[in-house]
């Protein structure tokens, strides 16, 4: 399960400036090679569900109008909606029945026995209800 959270924290540097710039330059590289241009679509005057850049933001902070435009409306929500999806996906019980399927004898192997030992015996407590004892 650590390469999900590697993912996770990938994903967290990409919501850097630099990250999205770089991002953003090969964006428009690819669109002058396609002879598009990029600008900011219409947008609403006042957004009800969720934070977004108007499209005459303008100010000190923001150098480029279109690429804060993307940025806020674009990327982050995108990004955002890739992080919950991973979250969901591998969440606490998601990674609960994983370290559980340790206890099968052909996937017992321990990368670090302390710790992997620890999460499977709380998987086994977890599920014990679920299974009957064989000894009664």
């Amino acid at each position: 399960m650590s390469g999900v959270d590697g993912m996770l924290e990938a994903l967290d540097s990409l919501r850097e400036s630099e990250q999205f710039s770089k991002i953003f330059d090969e964006a428009i590289a690819v669109a002058d090679m396609l002879e598009i241009t990029l600008d900011k679509r219409r947008t609403a005057s006042r957004s009800v569900y969720r934070a977004a850049a108007s499209a005459t933001q303008s100010g000190p902070d923001v150098s480029d109008p279109v690429e804060h435009f993307y940025r806020i409306n674009v990327f982050f929500p995108a990004l955002d909606e890739i992080r919950q999806d991973i979250r969901l996906r591998f969440g606490q019980k998601q990674q609960q029945a994983v370290y559980f399927s340790r206890a099968v004898p052909a996937f017992m192997q321990f990368d670090d026995p302390v710790g992997d030992w620890t999460k499977l015996e709380k998987a086994i407590s977890v599920y014990r209800d679920s299974f009957s004892d064989p000894a009664e």
